[in-house]
């Protein structure tokens, strides 16, 4: 897409894209592997137990796996895996 060996500048091609000139050097980080196992952890809870929230779900965390995280956390990265718990399921 951007060419740093182009007839146009850098910045120019940036401008004709209509792209920040910054975007180009960007370098993500790589993800905390402490947060891909909690995470994970996460996913073998929920798939064990879907009528678990995220305050059961801490729980478990904390008291089996002795993780150390609080709710709001574990919120957070239901949120981003896009689980939440399933009311009205019968066990």
């Amino acid at each position: 897409m951007v060419e740093k060996h182009g007839d146009l500048s850098l910045t120019r091609q940036c401008g004709l894209l209509g792209i920040n000139r910054t975007t180009l050097y960007y370098k993500p980080a790589p993800p905390d592997p402490m947060v891909l196992l909690i995470k994970q952890v996460i996913d073998y809870i929920y798939t064990n137990r879907p009528v678990f929230g995220h305050r059961r779900i801490t729980k478990e965390l904390i008291e089996v796996y002795e993780l150390l995280i609080d709710r709001k956390t574990t919120l957070r990265y239901m949120s981003e895996m896009g689980i939440q718990a399933i009311y009205g399921y019968a066990q």
